[in-house]
């Protein structure tokens, strides 16, 4: 499996779209280092909540590197105090290596609508729709709930990934 869609509600005009990668060590084992099962969470809250979107579930374990390759980078981490892009980095990786084409294919088969309302912190959805025909008419971001070490790590990604949060300063 790339992927599945995890959650379908009605999809008339403007739909909630989360297009979200796999984290086994937060959705799996509980992590309190990530947002990634919150956010999981809260979009699903949303969409069922709207009773009109769509959650795509991608197997992008590690932002597209691999279960093995975020297992490196995360010892990479911890043994010498570094954050996920300096590990990437020295793992010759670039910070992110998701495409988002299967998640594409996916609305395209699905028939989506072509006007949406993303749940995303990362701009790069947003451009990647954007490139694919969608017009995005609003960005949802996600207001969470998250241990320190979760809110360092959003920090990080705001700073060196460009991602956009709420309250986490």
């Amino acid at each position: 499996f790339e992927s599945s869609i995890v959650h379908h509600c009605s999809i008339y005009p403007a739909p909630l779209l989360r297009i979200h990668s796999s984290c086994l060590f937060s959705e799996s084992f509980h992590s309190i280092t990530c947002d990634c099962a919150t956010q999981l969470q809260e979009s699903l809250r949303l969409i069922g909540k709207d009773k009109n979107g769509v959650t795509v579930y991608l197997f992008d374990e590690g932002r597209g590197a691999g279960l093995i390759t975020k297992i490196k980078a995360m010892e990479l981490e911890r043994k010498e105090r570094i954050d996920t892009v300096e590990a990437f980095g020295r793992l010759g990786l670039p910070p992110d290596l998701r495409s988002y084409q299967t998640a594409l294919q996916i609305l395209n088969d699905i028939d989506m609508s072509k006007v949406l309302k993303l749940i995303t912190n990362n701009p790069n959805k947003k451009t990647v729709l954007e490139n694919a025909g969608y017009k995005v008419s609003k960005i949802v971001g996600l207001k969470l709930d998250l241990s320190e070490s979760a809110k360092d790590y959003l920090k990080m990604k705001k700073e060196k990934l460009g991602h956009r949060y709420i309250d986490i300063d």
